[in-house]
């Protein structure tokens, strides 16, 4: 089968990976909420995460649109209707990430260039924890109301840290309706931070304190980028980055 010459992707992260490994000319359109790198920000944009636009997508004329989760079920299902070929990935945890770099290198005849990218990955955002000592118990918030634990890939990458999660239980959870807590459940665990990452929102400190018996914690309470953090990509290192620098500061 020949590989795809014109791709749209849905997820904000996959663009970096595409150019990662020189196949940035492939793409012709992507996600609203792309950043990275900075020069995809001037590719075509096919709306948001959730509800992107399908007439924009067909006017694209791809031959590929890579989805990458479940919440895009509807626009997958749209786009096959119209008879647009769907790649749809859905990863929840970091072998999952480096399973996408791979696929996408078979799609295109790059695969010795993936697989070094994928171990490259991996061995990043599982590199041995920078600090030493009691590890120090993190709760980490991805939605506020309700309140919501931490994807497996952010659990993960908080472990493979040398912190603790609060919730241990949501690393083995990839929908969001098996990851949510009441605030006095996390009163339980006594978390000693609290990192906030509101997916696509910005973090409402002053909400988050004033649950009750939560202001205690108004210097522990650490917001991060949701866009570091809550997408599968190669992003996922700076998050890693961004953790060990976080835990070196919280434990001196």
């Amino acid at each position: 089968m020949d590989a795809p010459t014109r791709v749209v992707t849905l997820g904000a992260e996959l663009p970096e990976i595409f150019y990662a490994l020189g196949l940035e000319s492939v793409l012709v359109g992507v996600s609203g909420f792309t950043r990275r790198p900075a020069d995809a920000r001037r590719l075509p944009k096919v709306g948001g995460f959730t509800n992107p636009n399908l007439d924009t997508i067909r006017e694209l004329d791809p031959d590929l649109v890579i989805a990458t989760s479940h919440l895009q079920h509807q626009t997958v299902g749209a786009l096959a209707e119209h008879g647009i070929p769907v790649w749809f990935t859905n990863p929840t945890r970091l072998a999952d990430v480096a399973r996408v770099i791979v696929h996408i290198g078979r799609w295109f005849d790059v695969v010795a260039d993936a697989r070094q990218l994928a171990d490259r990955f991996l061995s990043a955002v599982l590199a041995p924890p920078v600090v030493s000592g009691p590890s120090l118990t993190i709760h980490f918030e991805e939605w506020g109301d309700p309140i919501m634990g931490p994807i497996p890939w952010v659990a993960e990458l908080i472990e493979a840290a040398g912190a603790r999660l609060a919730f241990p239980e949501f690393a083995s959870s990839p929908f969001a309706r098996d990851r949510i807590v009441t605030p006095e459940a996390v009163l339980e665990r006594k978390p000693d931070l609290i990192v906030a990452s509101w997916c696509g929102r910005r973090v409402d400190v002053d909400k988050i304190l004033s649950r009750p018996g939560w202001h205690p914690w108004a210097s522990q309470v650490i917001t991060v980028p949701s866009d570091l953090f809550l997408e599968p990509g190669l992003n996922l290192i700076d998050a890693r980055h961004h953790l060990d620098d976080m835990l070196r500061r919280y434990t001196t």
